[in-house]
């Protein structure tokens, strides 16, 4: 609510701008700019994600995301709460489920495969990558299906690292 609500407003009050946003994030930072420019697409023109980990039903994200904050005092489903009793929220903030609202958005999605020998010149796979790679794909398709425009650049291989986010 603070970005939405209150960030965007001052932004707007304190600064030239059309009204017209666009968001871009990494990582879980992509999994943010798609869920906000879906969950607001009257606010949000334009969103990009790059290796974005889009898919918080994924088996690997649900641990994740259900022990966010913990190490910092959190109890364990502080984010969308327990995904056993609360899976419509889980949805409802979901990049994947959410694709449907992006007709309106110009929306670019791009990602490595997370194979080594990418020209970062890594000799090792990047699991991580590889990961959200599969979550990119289904973002895709999901996009494809329900007849979304979209940029999609799978650049093949490819790590989960600043050379690439670049």
């Amino acid at each position: 609510s603070y970005h939405v609500g209150q960030l965007l407003p001052w932004v707007d009050h304190h600064y030239r701008t059309t009204g017209a946003h666009g968001l871009a994030g990494m990582s879980m930072g992509g999994n943010g700019s798609l869920h906000y420019a879906a969950r607001h697409p009257e606010l949000f023109a334009a969103v990009a994600s790059f290796s974005g980990a889009v898919d918080v039903l994924d088996p690997v994200m649900t641990p994740i995301t259900e022990t966010t904050g913990v190490i910092d005092g959190a109890l364990p489903g502080a984010v969308f709460g327990p995904r056993l009793t609360q899976e419509i929220r889980w949805r409802a903030s979901n990049p994947i489920d959410l694709a449907g609202n992006l007709a309106h958005t110009w929306v670019s999605l791009a990602t490595g495969n997370g194979d080594a020998g990418g020209p970062d010149g890594a000799a090792n796979p990047d699991g991580t990558e590889s990961i959200v790679h599969d979550e990119n794909v289904k973002l895709h398709e999901a996009l494809t299906t329900v007849g979304i425009k979209h940029v999609w650049r799978d650049y093949g291989a490819g790590g989960h690292v600043w050379f690439y986010w670049k």
